[in-house]
Order: C-alpha cells, then sequence, then structure tokens
C-alpha cells in the first residue's frame, strides 16, 4: 500500500491530507482562526469543586470552563497511600487555585474541554512527561530486550520525578539522538514554565504541535513513500527537521496552493462535506453528525440485486462498512457512532459485516473500540477524540435554519476562493465577494492580498458586494489581462 501526504499552505491556514494508494482517506488542517487545543498547557483557576462527581471546572481563558476529574490530577497521580481511591477531590484542590492544566479533548457543543494534570510534551520518538515520574515503552516494540534497554537507558537520564513513554520509533534510533530529544524537550518545558511562572492565571503557557510538527512524529514512517508541500519555506523546514534517513522523502511540488490539484484531493473533500454519499453498486449512506453522537443509514437505494433479498442486503451492507470506516477517518468523527445497516436476520451475515468492519478499522490510527449489533439491530463503535471532525472545523450554524443544519463558515468560502484563484494563471483577477471575505483576503494592512499577488503573479482586484448570498458569497468576475481587469473592476465600482 502506497502512503503519501500531501501538504498546502494557504492564507492564515495549511492543510495536509493522508492518501493511501492515491484515495484520501485522512484530513488535517491548522489555521489562526482554529487554534489547536489539545495538547496545550494553560495556567488555569479552579471554578468550582464537585465532590459528588469527583470533578472541577477550571477557567483556562476560553469561552467555557474546562472539566478536571480527580484521577487526573497531577497531586493524585503522585499520591503514593494505598487507600488514595477512597480520597474526595476536596482533598487535593480548591477553589482559587492555579493549575497547571492540559487539554486531552477538545470541547463540543455546551461542553467545554476535557482537562488532565498531569503533563505531557510529546516528541518523535519519546512523550516527555515533567513530573509524571514513570517509564513506559510503547506495546508495539515486541523485544522484550530491547523494551528493557531503553527502559534501563531512561532510568539513568530522568530528574527528580520527570517520566517519559517511549514510544516505537525510537526502536531503530540511536541512543544518543533520543537522549538528545529527551534535553531539547525538557528545556522546552523548562523554559516554558520558568517563563509563565509568575503569570496570573488563566492563560496559555504552551502551545501545541504544529500541523508539521504532528505529521513528523505521527505519520513519517517506513510506511511513508512521499511527502508532496507545495510551499518553500514548509519544504526546506521539513527536510531540515526530517533528518537525513527521511528527507529524500519530501518533495516539492512546483505550483504554491497546488499540490491538492494532483489528485483531485480539493473534489473528494468537498464530497466529504455531504450528508450523502452514493457507492458504486447504486446504494448509498447517509451521515448526521449530532453533539451526542454520529449516526449512518445504509440504504439500498438504486441496487435492487439478481437473488434474494437476503443476499442484496448483505452485498449492500458489505460495501457500505467500507464506505464507512473511510467517512469515520476522513471526517474524523469520535465517540459514539452508530451505523443502521440494512436488516439482516442471519448472524452469519451479521459478523461478515463485522469482519469487514474491523478489516478497515485496523488502518485507522485512532483508537476503536467495536461493540458490534445490538437487540435493535444497530452496529455500535466508538472512536477516542483527538481534534475536531471535518464539520466542526469547516461549518458554523446556519443564521437561515436557527442551527438545525450547517453551512460553509466565511473562512471556509475564503479557503474555497483561494484555491480557485491560486489555480488561475493570468495577468490579473477581479473578484467580487462579501465585506467579510474580502477582508480575510487582503488581512491586516493588506498583506495577504500582497502574499497572494506574489503567489499567482497577477493583479488581484477586489470588490466588496455586500448584497451577495451567504450561500453564494464570492463571484471570479474575470480572469485576463490587466488592461480588461482593470475596466471590469471600474465598472464594478461606478455600479455601486
Amino acid at each position: 500500500m502506497k502512503q503519501t501526504i500531501m501538504m498546502t499552505k494557504g492564507i492564515n491556514k495549511r492543510e495536509a491530507v493522508l492518501l493511501e494508494d492515491r484515495e484520501v482517506v485522512e484530513w488535517f488542517l491548522e489555521s489562526d482562526e482554529l487554534p489547536q487545543l489539545v495538547g496545550s498547557v494553560f495556567k488555569g483557576k479552579v471554578e468550582k469543586v464537585l465532590p459528588g462527581m469527583q470533578a472541577a471546572f477550571v477557567d483556562i481563558g476560553l469561552e467555557k470552563n474546562g472539566f478536571l476529574h480527580r484521577d487526573e490530577l497531577l497531586s493524585y497521580h503522585l499520591d503514593e497511600s494505598s487507600n488514595k481511591e477512597n480520597n474526595n477531590i476536596s482533598s487535593y484542590i480548591s477553589s482559587g487555585m492555579e493549575i497547571a492544566v492540559q487539554v486531552t479533548k477538545e470541547g463540543v457543543g455546551t461542553k467545554g474541554p476535557r482537562l488532565t494534570g498531569v503533563v505531557a510534551i510529546p516528541g518523535r520518538q519519546i512523550v516527555y512527561m515533567p513530573e509524571a515520574g514513570y517509564i513506559a515503552v510503547s506495546r508495539r516494540i515486541e523485544s522484550e530486550e530491547k523494551r528493557m534497554h531503553l527502559s534501563e537507558v531512561f532510568s539513568s537520564s530522568l530528574e527528580a520525578k520527570e517520566g517519559v513513554i517511549i514510544r516505537t520509533q525510537a526502536v531503530d534510533s540511536k541512543v544518543e539522538e533520543i537522549k538528545e530529544e529527551l534535553i531539547f524537550l525538557r528545556s522546552l518545558w523548562h523554559e516554558t514554565h520558568t517563563q509563565h511562572k509568575q503569570g496570573k492565571a488563566p492563560f496559555l503557557m504552551y502551545q501545541s504541535s504544529t500541523l508539521i510538527e504532528t505529521m513528523l512524529t505521527s505519520y513519517l514512517s517506513d510506511s511513508l513513500d512521499e511527502w508532496i508541500v507545495d510551499d518553500l519555506e514548509d519544504y526546506r523546514l521539513i527536510k531540515r527537521l526530517a533528518g537525513s534517513a527521511w528527507a529524500k522523502k519530501v518533495r516539492l511540488h512546483p505550483h504554491q496552493g497546488g499540490s491538492f490539484q494532483l489528485e483531485r484531493i480539493d473534489h473528494e473533500l468537498s464530497k466529504a462535506m455531504k450528508r450523502r454519499i452514493w457507492l458504486k453498486n447504486g446504494a448509498f449512506i447517509v451521515i448526521d453528525e449530532t453533539e451526542a453522537m454520529v449516526v449512518i443509514d445504509v440504504n439500498s437505494g438504486k441496487y435492487t440485486g439478481k437473488t434474494k433479498q437476503s443476499d442484496t442486503a448483505l452485498t449492500v451492507n458489505k460495501l457500505a462498512a467500507v464506505e464507512v470506516c473511510k467517512q469515520i477517518r476522513l471526517r474524523n468523527f469520535s465517540g459514539i457512532i452508530v451505523i443502521d445497516f440494512i436488516d439482516m436476520k442471519d448472524d452469519a451475515a451479521r459478523r461478515q459485516v463485522e469482519l469487514v468492519m474491523e478489516k478497515n478499522l485496523k488502518k485507522d490510527r485512532i483508537r476503536t473500540s467495536i461493540r458490534g449489533f445490538t437487540q435493535l439491530g444497530l452496529f455500535e463503535m466508538t472512536r477516542k477524540k483527538t481534534r475536531l471532525s471535518m464539520r466542526q472545523s469547516l461549518t458554523v450554524d446556519c443564521l437561515v435554519c436557527d442551527g438545525s443544519g450547517s453551512m460553509k463558515s466565511d473562512y471556509a468560502h475564503a479557503f474555497e476562493l483561494e484555491r480557485l484563484i491560486l489555480d488561475l494563471h493570468s495577468e490579473a483577477i477581479v473578484v467580487q465577494a462579501t465585506p467579510t471575505i474580502c477582508q480575510l483576503l487582503t488581512g491586516t494592512d493588506g498583506k495577504q492580498k500582497k502574499r497572494l499577488e506574489a503567489w499567482t503573479g497577477a493583479t488581484l482586484y477586489l470588490s466588496e458586494q455586500p448584497t451577495l448570498s451567504i450561500i453564494h458569497p464570492f463571484e471570479i468576475v474575470f480572469s485576463g489581462s490587466l488592461i480588461e481587469a482593470e475596466n471590469r473592476y471600474k465598472a464594478l465600482i461606478e455600479q455601486d
């Protein structure tokens, strides 16, 4: 199976996709408007302690307070007493206390983010935990001799109550390289901690990894064949951080913002935003993402089969199972996922569908748990939450339907318009758009517009049109010669 990473850089954002055999299977977004919360460390202030829930709400400076359970407290973690499970959370923290916490799960809807007091700073080969006090080795390192050796190396390298998790990538690395990473992560944390030691909570102490760092630590491996980047600065940075062993896998695409055109990635991402997905045989699945769970319905659609109804149901369900697993990864669904397959009364047929699900979910890097078919005939599973889903990242509650559905945000429209502009090869381009989208493309002091003009080599004329609809908030009026573009732009201004 050929694996490829493609990364594109635009105005205030980066996107990346993971391809397996030229098919898009995972999508990532990094945007100034959507800061990465998971992994970030805050100095928070305990707002309320709930002894009955063994939890506390912590103000970390966001709209909603974070949720911190007793078992995630550093003080509880370091408590070596034999009966600590009987202790109430009030024994460890109180209202008004300032505490360092790390986000482990994004907040969704009315719920705030989940927090932990056991800080962990991930590197490529290890995860550094400043005060955890233990050493753990990845279960994927099967050699017991290697596991013991790595544990012994770190037992003599750690200071005070430091702890580490040794990742699978460390198995083929030199001990000196792993120790260098430990020193780097330790220095990074000490610098962060010292810098903010006297600050008044709440505030951000440590910003979690950038998209480039995430891809380097989690996706750069022997199984990756190629990493295509269309921004020169990103290309140079990745080559430097990847090291000599991996640098040869990194390739620069010559057209800024154009790497996604190679495999029609924009088309696949656009398809992943749709509620209904058609299968090759004419059947389809319908996907609804709610605050509590994701519900997927399988429908036979135009497929009627050639034999009996039970065979038709099994054929559709097996094909749908493959697509469902793909969409779960691509849209980054998490939490409870319920799939309503076409009814099958035969247990053997249900088992076949379960096996298809199990096989395809093995490709997923995110932890999943399959519960199987319930008494109601619904297939249940869960998937760990690591970041926002595609819908949560790119849509906002619809102003027209009062939140019962969703629509593209201004930022998503601006991303789309930017891609269209980058794909044009002309002397000048005239665009009319809503004031908000014009502002997003212009940026502070016109910096973003200048960068876009530099990337395309074209002069960009932006005309604000407040009357454009929220569904179609922009239009590329003209693309061609500079003289004709000036005339078109003047005509638009005179109309106003």
